[in-house]
């Protein structure tokens, strides 16, 4: 078994805006990163979603972009 064999597809729901979803691998439903938080499975049709470095990367990419903005920023308050 090849170490980088993706097991999820994640797409941006209608290449307009920069959230992306994941898609549910039995419904094929846009689960977003919110839903996988608060869930173990797909909220449209209960099938399990197995945690991997790949579905834990999904999730906390918003929180590391905010984070880096946020202090991005607050460096540049700092140097003025």
């Amino acid at each position: 078994m090849a170490l980088n064999t993706k097991k999820y597809e994640f797409t941006n729901s209608d290449g307009l805006t920069p959230r992306k979803f994941l898609v549910c691998p039995q419904c094929r439903e846009y689960i977003t990163q919110v839903d996988i938080e608060n869930f173990s499975s797909c909220p449209f049709c209960n099938v399990r979603l197995n945690r991997n470095n790949e579905l834990e990367d999904f999730v906390l990419q918003p929180l590391a972009e905010r984070w880096a903005e946020q202090y991005s920023s607050s460096l540049s308050v700092r140097m003025r």
